[in-house]
């Protein structure tokens, strides 16, 4: 299987720091098959543990790779690999080296049978390590702290899962005059980078994309193919607040891993308000008539008043947020209930019809538009309407405490000055009489004015 046969069998997540101190093997192959690789790791001297190549004790396949990451510090360090063949023979080989802070030294052991045990080549170039090379961290930065003077490493110290080639420092910028608290919803916006790496760097379905602080993983949401204007971005929600005027570069986005496990995404831990619809109505909806969600669906039906309510005291939005809403109207054909309403979705009093509201809305079966009523910059702010369809369409409304902006299809529509402090809460009602709502994803996050400047760093070697 050539030079990337153990690797395989050896796809495993280093957790380093963004600058590593590593030695890479590279382990060539007998003539006669191994059964069991073990690799000691000396450094200065000392044991820093003993580990089965590959981690699971399974026989490797030959020839391949092994990461150690160590100590921020040069050190001496001693690489011995013990392998047992097949036939139940042994073979013994070490080599020595010096590591280099920050820099990846590259030596190599040569396992054929007719050998002594020398002292191999060695390599200070700062090659990265493959994206499926087995790493172990024995740094203190890494996902088990080194602690001298034992230096003895638990079986936990071989990383396991993931080990992305590539990362960006994600830097963000918080413009406001308060704290970005914990929780607040970062959109990183990605341009063209993400169809630019794939399929060289990225796998197509970005599961190998991971953003981490450190070693901790972050849910993360791609939104690689967004309609319009808006452009691909990855969103995610910070741990830790941000203070006013602050740039934290805490955030780095991890890619290149052909065998990377999915990253978590659970959008409900992203935004303050999110449903992909998957399964049944629960909090923070309260539901009116009798809508339906699975499948990835939410079906709103007219004639029964089907309606969903988010209180705000749920939703965390407060007077200032951005929802949106992936939706269709099943027909244009159809009738309007009493009081002439088709459908709408917006910000208004949750759970009643008392003003002030800020809705998209469709008073016509053929057209519909944006309508403000009752808020500080708009006693009633009711502009032109455009031509309604069957297709599905994303709607967006954005209020920062300074404007409120509607976006369709990605698109800016209208905006409007408006300084309005009203709590509200969020609202999807269909009116319908002989027609259906259907709704893909909702999720709303919070916004300041103005807001955080988010910005991605050039490509760093792991």
């Amino acid at each position: 299987m050539g030079g990337r046969a153990l690797l395989a069998t050896l796809a495993v997540l280093c957790g380093c720091g963004s600058a590593q101190t590593r030695v890479r093997l590279e382990i060539s192959a007998p003539s006669t098959p191994v059964r069991e690789l073990m690799l000691d790791v000396l450094v200065d001297g000392v044991g820093a543990g003993s580990f089965a190549v590959p981690a699971d004790g399974s026989a490797p396949s030959l020839p391949g790779s092994v990461v150690v990451v160590l100590p921020e510090a040069e050190a001496e360090v001693s690489l011995t690999l013990h392998a047992r063949l097949v036939d139940d023979r042994t073979i013994d080989r070490t080599t020595h080296t010096r590591s280099v802070m920050h820099e990846t030294v590259t030596v190599s052991i040569d396992l054929s049978e007719n050998l002594p045990d020398p002292d191999l080549g060695i390599d200070l170039g700062s090659d990265a390590a493959g994206p499926n090379d087995l790493a172990m961290d024995l740094s203190t930065d890494g996902a088990v702290d080194l602690k001298p003077p034992d230096m003895t490493l638990p079986p936990d110290m071989v990383c396991a899962g993931y080990c992305p080639a590539f990362r960006r420092v994600i830097s963000v910028t918080n413009n406001a005059s308060t704290t970005l608290p914990v929780g607040f919803t970062i959109r990183v916006p990605m341009g063209s980078l993400l169809t630019t790496l794939v399929p060289t760097k990225l796998r197509a379905d970005f599961r190998d994309a991971h953003v981490r602080v450190n070693t901790t993983e972050f849910d993360r949401l791609i939104d690689a193919t967004p309609p319009g204007s808006d452009g691909p971005a990855i969103y995610f929600a910070l741990k830790a607040g941000i203070a006013s005027g602050v740039t934290s570069t805490a955030h780095v986005l991890y890619y290149a891993d052909v065998n990377a496990p999915l990253p978590p995404s659970n959008g409900k831990v992203i935004f303050p308000l999110y449903d992909d619809f998957t399964g049944p109505i629960v909090s923070p909806w309260t539901s009116s008539g009798t809508p339906t969600s699975s499948g990835g669906l939410l079906v709103l039906k007219g004639n029964t008043g089907d309606a969903l309510s988010a209180d705000p005291a749920v939703t965390g939005l407060g007077t200032r947020g951005i929802i949106e809403i992936s939706m269709r109207i099943s027909s244009i054909s159809g009738a309007a209930d009493a009081n002439g309403f088709y459908w709408w979705y917006g910000f208004q009093d949750a759970l009643t019809f008392n003003q002030p509201w800020i809705l998209w809305i469709a008073r016509a079966a053929n057209t519909f538009g944006v309508e403000i009523k009752g808020t500080a910059g708009c006693a009633s702010c009711i502009p032109a309407v455009l031509a309604q369809d069957t297709v599905a369409k994303r709607y967006r409304i954005e209020r920062d405490g300074v404007q409120t902006r509607f976006y369709v299809g990605g698109n800016l529509s209208q905006q409007y000055a408006d300084t309005d402090t009203s709590v509200l809460g969020v609202r999807i009602s269909c009116y319908e009489q002989s027609a259906e709502l259907q709704a893909t994803f909702v999720r709303g996050r919070a916004t300041v004015s103005p807001g955080p400047t988010v910005t991605v760093g050039p490509e760093l070697a792991n």
